[in-house]
């Protein structure tokens, strides 16, 4: 927008997409988050990996890190996570079948 008011244009800028954090449980998730067992964490986007650390902190040891794409891996990686997979393409399903797959493989 600032391009094209800078070249004469005149520009009405209009909110399509906005991120907004949900409402959570502190107390509840922030004990499942830390408590024993496996955990898996699904990333669908940057704005999701800030959330979790945001909400939530680090992953717990041992979490498994699953990103939907590249972009949301090199985020998560940013913010301290290991990333453990990304899937092949940027839907739903082929997420949790990467993670499927990757649980498979290390027979978690």
């Amino acid at each position: 927008a600032d391009g094209l008011r800078a070249a004469g244009w005149t520009v009405d800028e209009v909110v399509a997409y906005r991120t907004v954090t949900g409402a959570l449980e502190p107390a509840e998730s922030a004990s499942a988050w830390a408590g024993d067992g496996k955990h898996a964490v699904l990333l669908t986007s940057p704005s999701t990996a800030r959330a979790v650390v945001e909400l939530l902190g680090p992953p717990p040891a041992g979490t498994v890190v699953c990103c939907l794409g590249p972009r949301t891996a090199q985020y998560a990686r940013r913010q301290g996570m290991a990333v453990d997979v990304v899937a092949d393409d940027p839907s739903v399903e082929s997420l949790v079948l990467a993670l499927v797959q990757h649980s498979q493989e290390a027979d978690l």
